[in-house]
């Protein structure tokens, strides 16, 4: 396999005029930018496949991610280490396709003028440390896709816009921070347990609640679905808001405990359960038009 690695010390020899420059910085670190030109996505970037390893450490890319693609692009079994690096005035900061790439570290790194600092997995983001820094203008791009090993979503300081559906199966648990805000696409829902063994586990606090809604004002989406495998399934301080049925949803032999959840604007129950479901709740509510805390079944025998 190909590796690269830079750190601080790293002296790059010097590049062709024409493509894009590395230099040593006064203050030792590098950067990695754009020849001549001063735009946004003037290069495309560092792409790394199939068994290729990346390893960056305070170095700083600038000006890529020429045709909508990370201008850290890894895909295939490639395994990718980032650390105190610094994006700024890239189309796309760091891009991670297919399930197969491994992330290592991803900490203390900084983006500036980046509108999607992150593309990535569900199962990858639980790789994201949250002490990265981002402005105002960035946002973290989730695939649909699926969890199928333990994984802990951080806080990170950008909203994580979730572009498709979120499944957590094959004995695996989805644990997300308190203070997370989670925007899901229209119609997108976090399903828990469709076939196998998932649990999702969101405590918060008063303070910090996990919110979950839609991306974009004036749309709905499909709500946290838990189905007949769904075990050891915890929401508290939990705000749903303008899911297009339940808030939360359980399905067949689904197991969970809600505390202080409440769905807001919701087009059905904050929770509905099956006859064979089984739910733990206190203090559940709803808020702002949504027709009723909690949606028992009928004609249970």
């Amino acid at each position: 396999p190909g590796t690269l690695s830079a750190d601080a010390e790293t002296e790059l020899p010097p590049a062709d005029p024409s493509a894009p420059a590395g230099q040593a910085l006064a203050d030792g670190s590098i950067t990695i930018t754009a020849a001549d030109s001063d735009r946004p996505g003037s290069w495309a970037g560092i792409h790394v496949q199939d068994q290729g390893q990346l390893r960056l450490h305070g170095v700083a890319l600038e000006r890529g991610g020429d045709r909508g693609e990370g201008v850290v692009l890894a895909e295939g079994a490639s395994t990718l280490r980032l650390e105190s690096c610094r994006f700024s005035a890239d189309l796309v900061g760091v891009e991670l396709r297919g399930s197969e790439v491994v992330v290592e570290v991803f900490s203390d790194n900084d983006f500036a003028e980046v509108p999607v600092a992150l593309r990535i997995g569900p199962e990858q983001l639980g790789t994201v440390a949250g002490d990265n820094h981002y402005d105002e203008a960035a946002r973290i791009e989730v695939a649909r896709g699926k969890v199928e090993h333990d994984a802990s979503w951080a806080v990170q300081g950008a909203p994580i816009h979730l572009l498709g559906d979120v499944y957590v199966d094959k004995n695996a648990t989805l644990t997300v921070a308190a203070g997370n805000r989670l925007a899901f696409a229209a119609g997108a829902v976090l399903g828990v347990g469709y076939y196998q063994r998932g649990a999702l586990d969101m405590r918060a606090s008063a303070d910090a609640p996990i919110v979950l809604g839609p991306a974009e004002d004036g749309q709905r989406w499909g709500g946290v679905v838990l189905g007949g495998f769904a075990r050891d399934t915890h929401l508290e301080h939990v705000r749903l808001r303008s899911s297009e049925g339940p808030g939360v949803e359980l399905r067949e032999q689904a197991e969970a405990t809600l505390v202080k959840v409440d769905c807001a604007g919701c087009g059905g129950a904050t929770v509905k359960w099956s006859c064979a479901a089984k739910v733990g709740n206190i203090g559940v509510t709803a808020s702002d038009g949504t027709p009723a805390a909690l949606a028992a079944p009928s004609g249970c025998k």
